[in-house]
């Protein structure tokens, strides 16, 4: 889980829940809810806000540094504090801008995870909160967690260790086979990379260093469209462990 940094909402969205007598998430017009989309997608750099699997548009067209064609009916507009609670509890958070985040399809492999978790205290219900993971908070996102060689996320230890792993294993099933496979696969990604720069035994600080601004900021692809890579969080904290390790000190 990457920390989303939150920019200014979009006009549309602010004129129409500041206008509009009874404004909703249900009564959002297609435009609004579009430039929503898009502005969602720039703040997280096109990754999901929960897995950080990449979330791409239908359309290669892009206008400046706006993308101007069809999204992907995969990616969905989540609320962080759930829509249902949202409707009858805190009626303010459903045009919330910061409570609103967009997400993958939940579905690999057949099996739900981030916001199509199923069981009773799955994201999927409706009805359950995030116990303390917040994706716009950076205490209680990227700073809260670590990822183990096999792929696992996991809370790192500490007061929040317990909810945490609860929001990671069972709100959100982010330890699914297919996540826990991919993240595994950008640690061999990385080890290729560096290895690729300097042989094994010689790696020191300014490699690491160069690979971990790699990770860490925007790249724009061949569309032009500025992205984080796929699971970057993941390679950051490996990155770290390494360059933090007594053997390249």
């Amino acid at each position: 889980m990457k920390h989303i940094r939150k920019k200014n909402e979009p006009e549309k969205l602010r004129v129409y829940r500041q206008t509009t007598d009874g404004a909703s998430y249900d009564g959002l017009p297609g435009d609004t809810k579009r430039e929503l989309n898009l502005a969602l997608l720039k703040d997280q750099g096109f990754l999901c806000a929960y897995c950080m699997k990449p979330l791409a548009p239908k359309s290669k067209d892009v206008e400046g540094d706006v993308l101007s064609g069809v999204f992907d009916n995969k990616i969905t507009i989540e609320h962080i504090y759930p829509r249902a609670l949202c409707q009858t509890q805190m009626q303010h958070r459903q045009l919330d801008y910061k409570n609103l985040v967009a997400v993958c399809d939940g579905n690999s492999e057949g099996e739900f995870h981030c916001d199509k978790t199923q069981g009773p205290q799955g994201k999927a219900s409706g009805q359950v909160s995030l116990a303390c993971l917040d994706p716009t908070d950076a205490k209680m996102s990227e700073n809260l967690l670590t990822y183990l060689l096999d792929g696992t996320i996991c809370a790192k230890s500490g007061r929040h260790e317990s909810c945490a792993n609860h929001d990671l294993n069972t709100v959100l099933n982010l330890n699914h086979p297919v996540l826990q496979r991919n993240r595994k696969a950008v640690f061999d990604v990385v080890k290729t990379s560096l290895e690729g720069e300097m042989p094994k035994g010689t790696w020191n600080q300014q490699l690491f260093d160069r690979q971990i601004e790699r990770w860490k900021n925007l790249t724009s692809d061949k569309y032009g469209v500025r992205r984080y890579k796929p699971y970057c969080m993941a390679a950051l904290d490996f990155l770290e462990k390494l360059k933090n390790s007594p053997k390249y000190q």
